[in-house]
């Protein structure tokens, strides 16, 4: 099971000096973007790859405008669902291209923190679901199977959620990739799922204690200790998981509310204020659970994401 870490990078910029390769050119549409006007202009969106990583370009003609996002799972098919819903907005700014980026998760489906106002305000869920249903196109298949080519585990992981989807076929191509079908991937997940029902009802009591110090993000709290404690591969006690899960979950959500906001803004210096406050919650709430100090509190869990970030 891959997890699938939010690593994006939003950038309205007026020239690009880095050279790109494309995989796809998808239709332009017309969107009224922020900061330029309230008249709708014309966008073209394009899948390139720059060095290690697929990303999305989004080009504002005649305005030498782009908006781009990068992230490191080398994954075209999401750039590509991103693109969809983007392109179906009529309005563009960096927090929709956020969520329609966290909303494209096909790990997640519609992921709770990306497919929330204002995004939900414009497109509704049945047409997301569609979307996530969409096939896709030859050129976005061929970025990732080539005659020859050795898939890395991300990109055997990628292929094997979209041949489950459907939204690539099972054929000859994806057989010699030694990808499995779709029934044999399904049986993998239900696997999955059982042992994360065992381990939720492990965890259970730990969970309420930790909910009462911590009363929103319950569902990508949850997902996040999960993660950790099926990978079988950190040797945390639960409580320890339960913390870190807990934090990485915090945080991710607290990136998405703070946007683009710069470092000395008042929205990033309250953005800073609540990493705070969830770093010492986390340490005296592990603290209580572990019958330790503080300190040893603080150096569990620092040593815990470190781990964690080490390994990724």
């Amino acid at each position: 099971m891959q997890h699938s870490t939010l690593t994006l990078v939003i950038i309205l910029t007026e020239s690009v000096t880095e050279e790109i390769q494309v995989i796809f050119t998808g239709n332009s549409f017309e969107a009224i973007v922020e900061d330029i006007g309230e008249e709708k202009v014309e966008c073209v969106p394009t899948i390139y790859r720059k060095k290690s990583n697929i990303g999305l370009r989004i080009d504002v003609k005649n305005f030498k405008k782009f908006f781009f996002i990068e992230e490191s799972n080398n994954d075209p098919f999401r750039a590509y669902r991103t693109m969809m819903i983007i392109s179906r907005l009529g309005i563009l700014n960096i927090n929709l291209i956020s969520s329609a980026f966290l909303a494209s998760d096909r790990v997640k489906e519609i992921s709770m923190a990306g497919f929330s106002p204002p995004l939900s305000d414009i497109i509704k869920g049945v047409e997301l679901r569609r979307i996530m249903m969409d096939l896709v196109p030859e050129k976005i298949i061929q970025a990732i199977i080539k005659d020859g080519k050795e898939l890395s585990d991300k990109e055997r992981f990628i292929l094997e959620q979209e041949v489950l989807a459907e939204t690539i076929p099972y054929d000859d191509r994806i057989a010699k990739l030694e990808i499995k079908e779709p029934r044999e991937i399904a049986k993998e997940i239900e696997d999955i799922k059982m042992r994360g029902m065992e381990i939720y009802g492990r965890i259970f009591p730990i969970l309420e204690s930790y909910f009462i110090w911590f009363e929103d993000l319950n569902d990508a709290v949850v997902q996040e200790i999960l993660y950790i404690l099926l990978l079988d591969k950190y040797n945390f006690s639960d409580e320890v998981a339960v913390a870190v899960g807990g934090f990485l979950a915090q945080v991710n959500y607290c990136s998405l509310l703070n946007g683009d906001a710069e470092e000395e803004s008042f929205v990033g210096n309250l953005f800073q204020e609540r990493i705070n406050e969830i770093t010492i919650e986390s340490i005296y709430w592990l603290s209580d659970e572990e019958d330790c100090t503080p300190d040893e509190a603080a150096s569990k869990l620092d040593d815990a994401l470190r781990i964690i970030f080490e390994s990724k």
